[in-house]
Parts: C-alpha cells; structure tokens; sequence
C-alpha cells in the first residue's frame, strides 16, 4: 500500500498528468478551424435534416448553399471595377436575385451589412460540413460494392489467382472482411472523429506511462537497490505489486487524457451523437471493415489503449532492470523505443518487413494509425490483417514480460562484473577528461552548457523541427495579389521594353478568344499588370517582376498562426537551453565557490553572457537554415538582387535596398529579439536555485504567453515576445525597448549574481 500511494498519489504524478491533458486540449482549441458560433449553428441545421433520406438532405442543403454563394456574388459585384467583369456578374446576379436586385439591396430586402455577411459565410462553413458528412453517407454503400467487384476483377486475372497464393487469399480475405451493405446514420460525428484522429493524445499518454515507469527506480537513484534486492519481498512481492501499480496507472491516465478529452469533445461539439450507429457513418472508419456500434468501438478504444501501455510500460520497465548502470539502462530504452517508432513511421506498405509496423509498441501508442487503415500481411503465405495481429499478440507478450520483470526482479543482482561498455567508455572518456580540463573559461561554460545540461538535446531537437517537422508557411494574402502573383511569377526578372511587349503580344492573344468570365478576368489583371510595367519604365526606377509568394510566406503576420508557432519553438529552445546558466551553479552548491575566486564575480559573469548569446545565434542559425530550406522547396528559388520595392508590399518605400538586404535584416531583428529573450531567461536563472526551478519559471515567463498568442487569446501579448519575433509586426519603438531592457537585464543578472545571498 506505501508503494501504492507513493507512486499514484505523487503531486508531480497528478501534475504531469493535468499539464498533458491541458496542453492536449490547448492544441485542440487552437487547430480548430472554424468560425466562432459554429457547432450550435451546426447542431441546429443538423436537427432540421435528420428525418431526411440522405438524397433529400444533400439536395437541400446542396440549393441552400448555392443561394449563399449567389449572396458572394453580390458581393463581387459590388466591389468590382473591372467593366466587363462587373457585367457579367450584374447577369448572374439578375439570374439569383432578379432585375430589381440592386432595388432590394438599398430597401434592405437583400441584407449586404457585415454581420448579415459574417452569418452568410458562417452558414456556408456549416452547410459544408454537413453536404461532406452527406456525400460519405451517400457514396459509402458503393465504395463498398466496387470493394466487392475489385475483388472479382482481381481474381479473374491470373496474375492474382494461382491456386493457394498469396495474392489469391488476400483478395478472398478482403471480400470477405468488407460487408456488403451497413446501416448508417447522419449524427454529430465531431467528438468521436476528434479522439479518433488526434495523434497527440497517444504520445501524451506514452509520455505519462513513462513518467509512471521511471517512478519504479527511485531505490537505485537513491543507493538502496542492494537494501531493497536483500528482503524476500524485495525480489518478489514487491514486483508484483508494481505491476499492478502500473495498471492502474496506465488505467487513470486513459480515463484522464482520453477520457477528458472525450468529454471536453462532447461540451465542445455539443454531444457525441447516437452511440448505437455504426461506426461507418463516420468518414473517418471508412476503411475500417468491422461492423459495430459507436459504443463498442469507444469501449474497445480505451481497453486497448489501457492494455496497450500497461505492455509498453511493462516493457521499458524489463530494460530498465535489466542493466545495472541506470545512465546506460535509460539509454538503451531510449535506443529501442526509437527503434521502434522509426520502424512504425517509416516503413512503407510494400515492404517485406510492413509487419514490424504491427508487431512494434508504437502500434499500441498510435492505434488510430493501425485501426483505421486496412492492410493485410503476407505471413507464411496467409493473409493476416495487421490492426488483429497487433491485438492478437498483446495477451502473450504481457504474459511474457510480466514473467520477464518477475524474474529480473528475483534474480538480477544489484552488483555484477565490470560492464565491458562502460569500460570501454571509460577509455574513452580518459583523453576527452583531459582535452576538457585544458580549455578556458569560455569553453568550460560552453562544455557545461552543451554537454552537462544536455544543451546538444536541445538543439538536436530544434534541427529536428527545424528540417523535419516543421511546415511551410502559407502566404499572407494580404501582402500581395494571389492572382497577379502567377503572372509575375510566369514574367520574373528586371522591368524593360521587352517585358511591355510580352504582355501586350499575351493581352492581343487573349483578346482574339470568346469572351468568358475567366478571359475577362485574365485581360483585367494583364491591364492592372501593364499599367506598373509603364509606370516604373516612365519612372526608370529600375523595379523587377517577382514572385512574391515566398516573400509574403516569409515575412507574412501570423498567417496560420504561423510566427506565433514559430515563437513558442524558439522561446521553448532557449527556456531549455540556458535555464541552467546560472541555476545550476546554485544547484550544485557551486556559487560561494566561483564567487570566491579573483575572476568569479566579474569576468566569468562575462563568460556565461558570452556562451549564452553564442547559444543563442546558434539555435538561430539552425531555425532560419530550416526555414529558408523549407521555403526554397515549397516556394522556388529567392530573388535577393531585386529592388525591394518590387515587393508590393514595401511600395512605398523611400529607402532603395534589395530584397536579400531586407530579408537579412528581418531575420536578424528576429535574433535580437531572441538575444532579448535570452537576457530575461538569463536574469531568471540567476534567481532560482535549481536548474528545473529556473526552467518552469521562463515557460511560464515566456512560453505561456506566446502559447496564448497561438490560440489567439492577446491577454498577455505586453508580456509576449511574439510580436518583435515577427518583425512586421513590431515597430521601431519596440526593438528600441528590446535593446534597452536587454542591456537592463543583463546589468540586472550581473548584479544578482554578484549580490546575491549564498543559501
């Protein structure tokens, strides 16, 4: 029972527990991509259609958008200067609305105001969701009748049908697996295909087992593993109970993550729908050929999930006892939990070795990955569906590790024969001891930094994100006209005569064509192009055509929230990096010591600066290269010799530079900012006592804030570094604070450690 309660009563247990579940739920709100007001818009229309079969459903939200729409084209024509472009939609508008249309609008009979607009696109955002969830509901019963007819194709073929193959059973298994009619039902289906898809929540569930696991070692951290092995109970008991503490565990936290958020879904979405339809009306079981309930799949979900990392945990729990020296026992756990993840989520379909995707821990992390897409694999010759056989091997795998750990627990003995790794890395580590205890001031700061705090993690990471993870930026459409943008892109390069006579040559060419909406479209906006091309060859102003997507994704304001996630990676990077900085000198006991010698109140204060800000301009450098890689691949190649003012954007411009010149300056007014936020990190380390001290108090100082930002929740954006970290935003006044609160803090932490009362 002390067990018990040691490890599930922790406070840092429940608090681990409430951080995940309340960043899984933040990530929820801030992903959401519709407008405010939208699911009880949704709930009600919802209620206004179930009764009716499907096709009567579809065609009538189907002539309810269409009206929307023609409302859009009211609006276009409306704000349309192009003569006859504005024609052509006067035409369409007299079909929608009448030849007394323009009559209607200013009696008010047509309302054109911006909130009869904003409940315009508000409707259409919910007629969409439903004519979607409509067109699966129709087109579901014969996707699955052309799964039975591929099926006799295939086995028609004699590529396919060699008696006692493979390929022959494969396809009888598929026919047979797939039903050929279900019921379905049009319901809410936002909650059940939230927990569904959110991959999030696997990862924080197998971050949480973890936690839970490494709760089980506090004996061998504290020295009383031997005391510990010496006792009966100790080699027996002990374990048993353990392993039921890691059920339970793994149980409460299911029924936390998920389960929370199954229910925030529910009070979000408005309810979770009939819980007796099958589970094929969701879009998202599409491929899912097992027909049952909502309830079933919902109850299955949580078991599988709950036995799934009791097995992982069971299993890292196995490896950890397994290897005496703990550092080297959390390294091979992390060797082979790495291993596995590689093997899950980079193994393609086709390849002999797909079941390892199935028979790997991450298929019990990640169900939805395996449940909801159909595969079977070639075992022996003989078709086996891969979501089963991860489910079939669960029972004798749990058997077998929970024997495992019993065992280990028995008869692994705290003190063994010198480990031949280790002591290899001890030849190792004698020259590196020596080339470290040679370097000078800046270099010890820069080695404890980097290798000590684990700092090489930290930016291993930030690479990681950087050149795998992280996503292009969309183009921030009000920096530019998308629909010039094509035709700029299609002319690049200096403005000359020739450049007048190529469009001229392409407005004749179009001219000749019939008229239509898009030829009258496309001649507008090669008018609209001669007329700058003319104005900057009267001008002589030496102005160039350019793509200015790339430069409108690079240097755009928070479009998809793009800056502001960006500002939490950077903000989070020098939290983890430099948090120690001065921290952990309090940590180990270490700061009367320094501060006692000649140079540890002056020049070594001035060492730590340093290495901070070098630190910090390399997690810099590492960012922006991911970046201008990422967009380089998305976007094409930047034309950095161009005019600045070539970008629309900065017109208006009175200083002549170049577009590199500007982009150079952008991202570097970025790295003051960062060098900003590194002097507050660096002024709060040298406040706390302990290096996780210091961490949680700079995410709280720094990263809330720009996590609020990322949700759009502006409360704290004074306190928020997010702004002068997308330089558009921020003005000149700002960075002027930036350096003058830099400088201040940096006096400040020189002071603090300098003055500081030794505890």
């Amino acid at each position: 029972m002390r067990e018990t309660k040691r490890i599930l009563l922790s406070p840092k247990l429940w608090g681990l527990l409430a951080l995940l579940l309340a960043f899984n739920l933040v990530l929820l709100v801030a992903q959401d991509i519709h407008m405010d007001g939208f699911y009880p818009a949704y709930r009600k229309e919802l209620q206004t259609i179930s009764d009716l079969p499907f096709a009567d459903a579809q065609a009538q939200e189907t002539a309810e958008l269409e009206r929307l729409q023609a409302v859009g084209t009211l609006r276009l024509w409306q704000s349309e200067e192009n003569g006859e472009l504005k024609s052509m939609l006067r035409e369409a508008c007299i079909q929608s609305f009448g030849a007394d249309f323009e009559s209607k609008i200013e009696s008010g009979a047509i309302d054109l105001s911006e909130d009869a607009l904003h409940e315009n696109y508000l409707r259409r955002d919910v007629l969409q969701a439903l004519l979607d969830q409509l067109a699966h509901l129709q087109e579901y019963p014969a996707y699955l009748q052309q799964v039975q007819a591929n099926s006799k194709q295939m086995a028609a073929l004699s590529i396919f049908n060699k008696p006692n193959s493979f390929s022959s059973r494969n396809i009888e298994k598929t026919a047979a697996d797939f039903p050929a009619t279900v019921d379905l039902q049009l319901d809410n289906d936002f909650a059940v295909t939230m927990l569904v898809t959110d991959q999030l929540g696997g990862y924080t569930l197998l971050i949480f087992t973890l936690f839970l696991t490494l709760q089980f070692l506090d004996e061998r951290k504290r020295g009383l593993w031997s005391l510990v092995h010496g006792s009966a109970e100790g080699r027996s008991r002990l374990a048993r109970k353990r392993a039921g503490i890691l059920l339970l565990g793994v149980t409460l936290g299911t029924l936390v993550l998920l389960g929370g958020k199954l229910l925030f879904g529910m009070i979000q979405y408005g309810g979770i729908g009939s819980l007796n339809r099958n589970v094929q009306s969701i879009a998202v079981f599409s491929d899912f050929p097992w027909v049952m309930p909502v309830w079933a799949f919902l109850l299955g979900y949580f078991l599988l999930k709950v036995l799934g990392m009791w097995l992982v945990g069971m299993a890292v729990w196995a490896i950890l006892q397994a290897v005496n020296h703990l550092p080297l026992a959390l390294g091979a756990a992390c060797i082979v939990l790495a291993s596995e993840y590689a093997l899950f989520r980079f193994v393609p379909d086709s390849y002999t070795i797909v079941f390892l995707r199935y028979v790997n821990l991450f298929a019990l992390v990640d169900v939805p990955q395996i449940a909801l897409h159909y595969l079977n694999l070639n075992l022996f010759g003989w078709p086996v569906q891969g979501f089963l056989l991860a489910i079939g091997l669960i029972p004798p795998l749990l058997a077998a590790l929970f024997a495992a750990n019993l065992l280990l627990a028995a008869k692994k003995k705290p003190v063994s024969r010198q480990n031949s790794l280790l002591s290899w890395f001890d030849r190792l580590r004698v020259p590196f001891s020596k080339a470290v205890g040679r370097l000078r001031l800046f270099g010890m700061e820069l080695y404890k930094i980097f290798w000590l705090q684990k700092g090489i993690l930290v930016l291993l990471l930030v690479a990681l994100f950087s050149f795998v993870s992280m996503d292009a930026p969309q183009p921030d459409q009000e920096l530019y006209d998308t629909e010039l943008a094509g035709l700029s892109a299609s002319m690049q390069g200096p403005i000359t005569e020739e450049t007048l006579r190529l469009i001229d040559s392409k407005i004749e060419e179009y001219s000749a064509w019939a008229p239509s909406e898009t030829v009258l479209r496309q001649l507008g906006l090669l008018q609209q192009m001669r007329e700058k091309v003319t104005q900057s060859l009267d001008a002589k102003d030496g102005l160039w055509l350019i793509d200015p997507t790339p430069y409108a994704a690079l240097m755009g304001q928070n479009n998809g929230r793009y800056q502001r996630q960006n500002a939490v990676v950077l903000l989070l990077a020098l939290a983890l990096l430099l948090s120690g900085t001065f921290a952990a000198e309090r940590q180990d006991r270490m700061q009367q010591l320094l501060r006692g010698s000649p140079h540890g109140r002056t020049r070594l204060w001035g060492k730590k600066i340093g290495v901070a800000l070098l630190l910090t301009v390399v997690v810099w450098l590492i960012f922006e290269a991911g970046e201008l890689t990422l967009l380089h691949k998305t976007y094409g190649a930047f034309t950095l010799s161009a005019p600045l003012q070539s970008f629309d954007a900065f017109a208006a411009l009175p200083y002549h530079t170049t577009l590199g010149v500007a982009i150079a300056v952008y991202l570097l007014l970025r790295l003051l900012a960062l060098c900003a936020a590194a002097g507050v990190i660096l002024t709060l380390s040298a406040l706390c006592k302990q290096t996780n001290a210091a961490i949680l108090l700079n995410c709280a100082v720094l990263v809330l804030p720009a996590c609020l930002s990322y949700m759009n929740i502006n409360a704290l954006d004074f306190l928020s570094f997010v702004k002068p970290l997308s330089p558009l935003e921020a003005s000149a006044t700002g960075y002027i604070s930036i350096v003058v609160s830099c400088i201040f803090l940096c006096v400040l932490s020189n002071r603090i450690w300098k003055m500081q009362k030794i505890s």
